[in-house]
């Protein structure tokens, strides 16, 4: 009778398991995805060019906008992160700021669009080309 009991205890254990589990994939679902729509077509913009050593780390800045216009800057296309990787942002007065890590030899884009939230429609953009060099540049 304790076999049976046993048996049916496991099996209620690990239909409890299963149920939380899948109760918790269902609730992370649409977190893991991501909240943000992608960034559509860009107007045309002004393109940067940085070189970079690598291990440096270096600003790049865009202008701030008003708050109650709602206009926000994001990264709007990826980029390569084994050549840079972002390690802070910021604003100060007059601009919003992110601070990249050159972290190995090569060149990436980084692009920045200006949005109303987190939609779709581009109301600006930034593009740099940083170009990280593992020696002296000359």
């Amino acid at each position: 009778m304790r076999t049976h009991v046993a048996r049916a205890t496991s099996v209620a254990l690990t239909v409890a398991a299963l149920a939380l589990t899948a109760a918790t994939a269902a609730l992370a679902g649409p977190v893991a995805r991501g909240s943000a729509e992608p960034v559509g077509p860009l107007p045309k913009h002004p393109v940067a060019y940085v070189k970079v050593l690598r291990g440096a780390t270096f600003l790049l800045r865009v202008p701030k906008r008003p708050v109650n216009s709602g206009l926000v800057w994001r990264i709007a296309r990826q980029y390569d992160g084994k050549v840079v990787r972002q390690v802070g942002e910021g604003e100060d007065r007059l601009t919003v700021w992110l601070r990249f890590k050159a972290v190995r030899a090569g060149t990436t884009r980084v692009v920045l669009a200006l949005t109303k939230g987190e939609t779709r429609k581009a109301y600006a953009a930034r593009t740099w080309v940083v170009m990280v060099r593992a020696q002296t540049m000359s």
